[in-house]
Parts: C-alpha cells; structure tokens; sequence
C-alpha cells in the first residue's frame, strides 16, 4: 500500500483543486466526515457524554471545526477550543468557524489582546477544566505542514491534552509528529487513541518512535483521486492480505527439485550455529533441498547440528569445483552467515560473483566481504547474478559507506536515516536490493527512483542473536521457490519474495513471543514458529481480500495489522 512524504501528500492536495477543481472547503468536508464516522462507530457512547474539539489555525483546525459541526448537528454535546486569534484564522477555517459561531456552538479562542501571554494562559486553564467534562478530545491542532518546532503555547495544550484526555482522536496526523522523519516537534506530541489519516498514511507514521504515538491507524477516502504514477521516493507499506495473496502455491505432482534449492556457505570454529539456524529456517520455508558447503575443518561439527540438509566440506583446493557443481542445481546461494574473512572465503564470493546466475543472497560477516570486493571493482563491477539480496543491520549498514570513504558519513541513529542510507546502498550496488533490518525493516532498490518498502511485523521479539541467520535462510527459500510457483499475478517474484520472508519472519517472532514471553523467545523457537505464522496468514487472511480497496470509506489499517500488536 502507497505511503506518502509531505511534499507529496501536499502536491497531491494542489492537484486535486487546482486541475482537478475539488474545492478545498469539499475536501475538509469529507475529511471531517470521516472522523466523524469513527467516533460514531467506535466512541459513540462515551461521545454522547461530551466531546472536545482542539483546534489550531490552519487547515487541520478547519477539518476540527467542521467535525464540531457534524458532532453538534447530530446532537452530540461538543465544545471547540481554537488556539489562535481569529483574525489568523484561513479561509476555509474561517468560514467553519462562522457556521459554528452561527449554530451557536460553544467555541473558546484567543481574543484580540496585546497580552497574547495571559490569553493563552488562560486558554489553557479553561481548557484543563473542560478536557475533565469530555470523554472524547479530537486533536486538529497541527496537521501535516508543520516543518519546525511548534512553541512553547501549542507545546503546553499538546501535553495538557496528554495528561488529562481519556479517549484521543487525531485528525491526520498526532499534533506534534513531524510526517517525514518521525521525530518531534513538540516536547511529546499527541498520544493518540485513533489517528483518522487522510487518502494516503504519511510515512513519519510508521518510524520510530512516532508510531508509539498513532494508536489504530484509519485510512479515510476524502474524495482525492488514487495515484496512478510512480512517486519518487515510491514509499509502500507491506499488508498483510498482501502476503497471504502470493504465498506459493504448488501443484500437487511437484516433487523437491521443483520446490527451490538453496546453497548455504557459511560457519566459522567460533559461530557454528549460524549457518544451520539458516540452513534449517530454509527448510521449514518450503525449499525443497537445502545443501551446506562448510569449511572442512567445522564439517564434523556441523553434520551433527543437522539432519535434512546435505553438507559438504571444502578447502582452498577443491572449493572451486565444488562450487560449479551447485550452479545447476540451486537457484539462490546465501553466503555469509557466521563465515571466516579470509582469502579462501573471499576467493569463494568472488568466484559465485562472477560465474553464477542465480541469486546471491549475502548476510553476516558475508557483506563486509562483498563490500570490500565491490569497492576494489567499482569502476568495473560485472556479474551475471540474476539479483543480489543484502541483509545489513544498522553496524553493517554504516560499514560499507565507512569503507568507501573516510569522508562519506553514514548515521542510522534515526529510522529516517536508516532508511535513506538503505536507499543510499541500494543505489550504490547494481541489480541490488537491500533488506535494512530494524523495527521497521525496509526491503529498498533502485530503478531510475528509490523504492522502500517498510515492513511492520518486526519487533523486540527478534532482538536475539541469530535471527538475520533465520531471516537470511527463509528470504533464501523464498525466493528459490518462486523459480517454480505458478501464482502469475506477481509482477517482481524476487521482491515478492523478500517482502514475504521479511512479513513472515516478523510474525514468527511475534507470534512465539505471545506464546512464551519475550524472554524465552529465540532464533530456534523463530523457526518452529514458520509454518504456524503462515497458517496463521492464510487463515486469517482470505486471498478475497486482496480485492479490498484501501480508499474505501474509512476502512481501517488496523484491522489488518493487529497482528503487530500480538
């Protein structure tokens, strides 16, 4: 599902009246209307008891005065608290302003004073007394324009609301959140109970640590028509139903090597579980023969951790032939997990670099090898690899642009700056897709625009040493085993696939998490928990809901994403 940046949510808003000829005032119209459709069908009963409107200046405050309105119409008590002098107020809000002043609606604003500090202070103790009488305040204090701090009088309402406000409603946005990066504009902004976001959600929603401020997340139709083009940066949101939609599906005369071979090179004397966390996360992902290429002298260790899988030894003497051995049979080789940086290793990535046309899939110590070839050869890179998948964390993110230059910077203290630094690698290495592991994760790739795709599902659940190597052996299978899947409706299999693998493993954490508390959750139980989670997901999630339109009335992101909430 589409998510926007403001620059984009606000071109969007200009073409909509100006080529389009929506009048903005109908816009704010049906944006009121959708949150009043959400009190209605989830607060009705404690609305009837009273509701507050706070309202700020611009055009969020006018979607709050019309919400006021529709609220008072049906006979539902509400009072409207507008932080500003009228004299500031905008067109449209000032005309919901004066069909309120009409209706007799009771409304508290700053009067014409020269003494604005006394006004708002006591602005804000009437506003504390009255928060007391309401079950319900609606925040349309600031909305999506907001681009610096919001100051000290709209930071004090932002944290009186917090402290006294049963049930929140935000209109668009939580006051306070800044829609791009996630970060604050306000000391805290609005802790919502709702956010109702308006057409598209605005990527800020889904960073850390604004979306510990959202609550159910509601996406409403205000009349704005669907995006048909491809935004740069194209920014989407995996969903659920999505996943469910393009599991694979096999035909029931399908045997192993139809189901997708996976080769994994990796292990080390001092990290002899990694490659066989992921060896056996490839296993319960569905590949149908999982093949284990270790180094000779860990051969005898790694044998007894495994029973499915066929592992062989190799040395600086035979790797190359054991190598073109595999080409023809596997379709993806993950390479890295718990290996040795070495020569013999290193010489291994760079021979599957230049002689396999398949997927390479790289994790762990794996990528700081590739880094270190990619850099040596990047005025020359060449290979004939189909894709190739990069797994960072945060550390290994920062390591590549570290080694490109001592003068490239390369912070991910921030999700936004994990994200651009994501894209900034994905950029950076052809044919590439990168899976940038955190909560959230961001699967991104270059095609002439930057393309992110967040996921959700992640969590404190897979904080565990072990889990890349349980990620990095599923997105492994998964992809392998679209090589045979005869679902056609999937435009770009190996995203596709990714995207799955990253949903999936996000959901088996949460999933065993909820069985036996974070503290007992690890990478071993992550995997037992694979096939639960896909059943989960196709039981849950019927494939008929891959018909749902998103831009239906108020339909709500919530409802398909509960499942993050486990």
């Amino acid at each position: 599902m589409k998510v926007l940046t403001r620059k984009q949510m606000q071109e969007i808003d200009k073409e909509s009246i100006e080529k389009i000829k929506i009048p903005s005032v109908v816009l704010m119209e049906n944006a009121a209307l959708s949150v009043v459709e959400v009190i209605h069908n989830n607060y009705l009963d404690i609305a009837r008891l009273g509701v507050l409107v706070v309202c700020g200046s611009g055009n969020n405050g006018g979607d709050g005065m019309a919400i006021a309105r529709h609220l008072f119409l049906r006979n539902i008590p509400v009072k409207v608290y507008i932080a500003s002098k009228i004299s500031k107020l905008k067109s449209d809000s000032l005309t919901q302003f004066n069909i309120l002043k009409n209706l007799k609606v009771p409304i508290v604003y700053l009067e014409e004073s020269e003494d604005d500090e006394n006004e708002q202070e006591n602005f804000i103790k009437k506003l504390t007394v009255d928060i007391g009488f309401s079950q319900v305040v609606v925040d349309a204090l600031t909305g999506i324009g907001v681009k610096s701090d919001i100051g000290k009088f709209y930071d004090r309402i932002i944290q009186t609301v917090n402290k006294f406000a049963n049930v929140i409603i935000s209109v668009d946005v939580p006051s306070g959140l800044d829609v791009d990066t996630g970060k604050f504009f306000a000391t805290e902004p609005i802790r919502a109970t709702t956010t109702v976001t308006f057409a598209y959600p605005k990527l800020g929603l889904f960073l850390y640590p604004s979306y510990l401020y959202v609550g159910k997340l509601v996406l409403a139709n205000i009349s704005i028509p669907y995006i048909n083009k491809k935004e740069n940066p194209n920014l989407n949101v995996i969903l659920p139903f999505e996943v469910a939609d393009s599991i694979q599906y096999f035909p029931p005369n399908y045997y192993k090597n139809r189901l997708g071979n996976v080769l994994i090179i990796g292990g080390s004397h001092k990290y002899t579980g990694a490659p066989v966390l992921a060896s056996k996360a490839a296993l319960y992902s569905g590949a149908g023969m999982v093949y284990l290429m270790v180094d000779k002298s860990i051969h005898n260790i790694i044998s007894s951790k495994t029973t499915e899988e066929i592992v062989e030894a190799y040395d600086k003497n035979n790797f190359e032939e054991i190598l073109s051995s595999y080409y023809s049979k596997v379709q993806v080789i993950l390479f890295g997990n718990g290996i040795e940086d070495n020569q013999v290793n290193f010489n291994i990535l760079k021979h599957i670099i230049n002689n396999f046309n398949g997927v390479l899939v790289i994790d762990g110590t794996g990528l700081h090898m590739f880094y270190d070839y990619f850099i040596a050869n990047k005025n020359d890179f060449k290979t004939n690899l189909r894709k190739i998948v990069l797994t960072p964390h945060p550390g290994e993110l920062t390591s590549f642009f570290s080694k490109l230059s001592s003068k490239v910077k390369a912070s991910v203290v921030d999700d936004i700056d994990r994200l651009n630094n994501s894209s900034r690698l994905a950029n950076f290495i052809p044919n590439s897709l990168v899976v940038s592991k955190g909560n959230p994760t961001f699967i991104c790739y270059f095609d002439g625009v930057d393309n992110v795709y967040i996921n959700l599902t992640n969590g404190l659940a897979l904080a565990k040493a072990g889990s890349g190597d349980v990620l990095a052996g599923m997105i492994a299978a998964f992809i392998a085993a679209y090589n045979f899947n005869i679902n056609k409706n999937i435009h770009d299999p190996i995203l596709n696939a990714v995207n799955n693998a990253v949903f999936i493993h996000g959901l088996a954490g949460q999933l065993a998490k909820k069985d036996n508390s974070f503290i007992s959750s690890n990478p071993s139980l992550f995997i037992e928990y694979i096939p639960k989670a896909i059943s989960y997901l196709l039981n849950s999630f019927s494939k008929n809901l891959s018909v749902i339109n998103f831009h239906s009335f108020s339909k709500s992101i919530g409802e398909y994403l509960q499942i993050i909430q486990l």
